[in-house]
């Protein structure tokens, strides 16, 4: 199998957590998307909003390719987050 192959055998359920709708996020959905995988997404940081999307889609991955908030403590301690951060110079 090709990686491609195996991540549309994996189907993999996840969320996209971002601040807004960037460059990076834009490329990030295509590729989960084209890679066969569910995904949801969510912008801007509305906690109760979230907390409800992730009890409806049940992720199980959360990917954060873009943001300047932070995540609420029960969102990170209770998911797996993959969180992109480019450092610091």
């Amino acid at each position: 199998l090709t990686p491609l192959q195996l991540d549309k055998e994996l189907n993999v359920k996840i969320l996209i957590l971002a601040s807004s709708f960037s460059g990076l996020c834009q490329r990030v959905l295509r590729e989960l998307l084209v890679a066969g995988h569910q995904v949801d997404q969510h912008y801007g940081m509305d906690p109760p909003r979230l907390r409800e999307q992730i009890s409806r889609f049940q992720p199980d991955l959360i990917v954060c390719p873009f943001l300047t908030h932070r995540i609420p403590d029960d969102v990170w301690q209770n998911n797996r987050c993959l969180i992109v951060h480019p450092g610091i110079e």
